[in-house]
């Protein structure tokens, strides 16, 4: 399976926007070199309308940001800690190292939603780290939120994250294939229930991923959508009364292992 994108799509041009986040006009969009701990969100940006926007925000660091309940540009309750974007739009986060960061709500890192289930967007993450996420009273809901487009996520750390559900990731209502790859969610807890949720209307995959020693009360791997399959990948040492709930749905584990425990 082919993880890369092309580049030269973000790269073709001068970059007369670099580092801006308004995303006023039509264009590519490179920001990069960021250090944002500023008590609000970086990018808050909300646009309905089909764009030709293409966003790269890469070589970043958010740390110790922590917004709670703040509203966003369109009235959303403590959605996305760093990132919130719901707009028809190609967005690519690379190398993008955040930690000590909490919303109330989905998304303590970035919720991003491109608005549409039938149109191909890029919505992808790449490289990146996301641990110690959450307040300590584990109030919010996963550190990384991904709805709609085509998702995938690679080479990612999910560690050490603390939500009231969903304390590795949450991916929503995408229809196009997508995966998971070279991931690990270690270390994570949830007061009530799943560590990695997906819903949509397409196949997707978990591929070369490892699920360790995360807690959470029920629902390891929440699955809503077509069925998903687990390749090359372990999951072992993590506490859940279900390991597994598909909702009808079908787990496909090929070479991979999973050692189960309550």
């Amino acid at each position: 399976m082919n993880f890369e994108f092309s580049w030269e799509e973000y790269y073709e041009n001068t970059f007369d926007h670099h580092n801006r986040t308004d995303f006023t006009n039509p264009d590519k969009y490179y920001i990069s070199d960021i250090t944002s701990s500023q008590g609000s969100r970086f990018i808050d940006f909300v646009q309905g309308a089909t764009t030709s926007i293409k966003i790269l925000l890469e070589s970043s660091l958010f740390h110790s940001n922590n917004i709670g309940s703040a509203p966003t540009i369109d009235g959303k309750i403590g959605l996305g800690g760093n990132i919130y974007m719901r707009a028809q739009l190609d967005i690519v986060q690379n190398k993008i190292c955040s930690y000590n960061c909490s919303s109330s709500d989905f998304g303590q890192h970035c919720y991003v939603a491109t608005l549409s289930r039938y149109l191909l967007y890029k919505n992808y993450n790449y490289l990146s780290s996301y641990t110690s996420m959450g307040d300590p009273a584990a109030k919010g809901f996963a550190p990384i939120c991904h709805g709609n487009g085509e998702v995938i996520i690679n080479n990612a750390n999910i560690s050490d994250n603390r939500a009231n559900a969903y304390c590795g990731s949450y991916i929503g209502d995408s229809y196009f294939p997508g995966n998971i790859s070279q991931t690990s969610f270690i270390n994570n807890s949830a007061t009530i229930k799943t560590c990695v949720s997906f819903t949509g209307g397409n196949t997707f995959s978990f591929i070369k991923s490892n699920f360790l020693n995360n807690k959470v009360s029920d629902r390891l791997l929440q699955v809503s959508s077509p069925n998903i399959s687990i390749i090359d990948s372990i999951i072992m040492n993590n506490i859940a009364t279900n390991t597994f709930y598909t909702n009808g749905k079908v787990v496909y584990l090929i070479h991979s292992i999973v050692i189960i425990q309550g």
